[in-house]
C-alpha cells in the first residue's frame, strides 16, 4: 500500500474529511490533499502522528506504512530537522556560489572602471556577510558552531575587500 492510499484509508477508518484529519494534525487541509495526490510527502513528525491515529482505529497495516521501522516522535523530529538543515546548507552553498560567479564576472569585465569594480566588490562583500550571518543562525539551530572556540571573538568567514592602497 502506498502512503497516499494509506492516508485515504485512515480518513475512511476515522470517518473523517480532509479538513477533519487536518484539524487532528493541526495542519491545513491543503496539506492532506497534496499528500493524497502524491504532490508532497508528510514530514516525519506528521507520519508519526498518522501512525498514532492508525493505532486508535486498530489499523496496524496503516501504522507500518506511516512509520517504517517504528520511529519515535523524537526520531522523527531529528529526521525533519536534518532534512531542513540540509536544505538550508544547499541554499547557502548556492548563495555563495552566485557571489563567487558575480565577483569573477566583475573582475573580468573590461568595461568597468576601477570605481565600478570597487563598488561591485563591496556590494558582494556585504552580501557575503549576510550569508555568513545566515550560516551562524543555521549553526545555532543545529547546535554546532562555525567558530573554533565558542568563547572567542567571532571572526568573519569572508574578509572585507582590500582598498586600492592595501592591494
Amino acid at each position: 500500500m502506498t502512503l497516499p492510499e494509506a492516508i485515504i484509508e485512515l480518513r475512511k477508518a476515522l470517518c473523517d474529511s480532509q479538513q477533519g484529519l487536518a484539524e487532528r494534525l493541526s495542519i491545513s487541509s491543503a496539506c492532506i490533499s497534496k499528500w493524497e495526490r502524491q504532490l508532497t510527502e508528510p514530514r516525519y513528525t506528521n507520519r508519526v502522528r498518522l501512525s498514532a491515529l492508525a493505532r486508535t482505529v486498530d489499523r496496524a497495516d496503516l501504522e507500518t506504512v506511516f512509520t517504517p521501522g517504528g520511529l519515535s516522535v523524537e526520531e522523527a523530529r531529528e529526521i525533519d530537522d536534518a532534512r531542513q538543515l540540509t536544505e538550508y546548507i544547499r541554499k547557502l552553498e548556492e548563495f555563495f556560489q552566485n557571489i563567487q560567479q558575480e565577483l569573477a564576472r566583475v573582475c573580468l569585465d573590461d568595461r568597468l572602471t576601477d570605481d565600478d569594480r570597487r563598488t561591485s566588490i563591496e556590494a558582494a562583500w556585504r552580501l557575503a556577510r549576510r550569508g555568513e550571518e545566515f550560516a551562524r543562525v543555521i549553526s545555532k539551530r543545529a547546535d554546532f558552531s562555525l567558530d573554533p572556540e565558542p568563547s572567542a571573538k567571532a571572526t568573519p568567514i569572508v574578509s572585507p575587500p582590500k582598498t586600492p592602497a592595501e592591494a
